[in-house]
């Protein structure tokens, strides 16, 4: 099998991979940015503080930005995101965080007022894996809300309550 082939079917194979979506977010001297994302999970509660992982495309502009801040926020997305999901994917229009209503959690960060979870992190471990950087996260604050059902992305597609 060449390598051609292993990178498309690995491709095929994870967009079958249900995940929840997030929007992270950043804001500091690399200036204000966020993109959507389903690459994140969490490390261990254990840490000095609690941890997350998050994985982000190294072309990303938002990445660059983040990593300059040292700082990100993990905003968990609700079903009826969908247009916030598709603006911070950079398939929306206008400014990405004229959706939604934002406060500023203590690491400075966006923090989406009505996501169904929200984790402000400070950035104690960052490693470049191939395509993407692999951000290691110490939680500074959580925000959880009324529990709903979180929007998924699978096959290629948002899957939400709504249908």
């Amino acid at each position: 099998m060449s390598d051609l082939d292993l990178r498309a079917r690995f491709l095929d194979g994870m967009s079958r991979a249900a995940a929840s979506v997030h929007v992270i977010t950043t804001d500091g001297p690399g200036g204000r940015a966020g993109l959507t994302a389903s690459a994140v999970t969490s490390v261990s509660v254990d840490t000095p503080k609690p941890s997350l992982l998050v994985c982000l495309n190294r072309a990303s502009r938002s990445a660059a930005a983040i990593l300059e801040n040292g700082v990100f926020c993990v905003n968990l997305l609700g079903g009826e995101q969908v247009a916030l999901a598709e603006a911070f994917a950079g398939r929306g229009t206008g400014e990405r965080f004229d959706g939604g209503t934002w406060i500023t959690g203590p690491t400075g960060c966006p923090v989406l007022a009505d996501a169904l979870v929200a984790w402000d992190c400070k950035i104690t471990k960052s490693e470049l894996v191939g395509s993407h950087h692999v951000l290691i996260g110490e939680a500074e604050e959580v925000w959880l809300n009324a529990p709903r059902l979180p929007l998924i992305y699978a096959n290629r597609q948002w899957l939400h309550p709504a249908g």
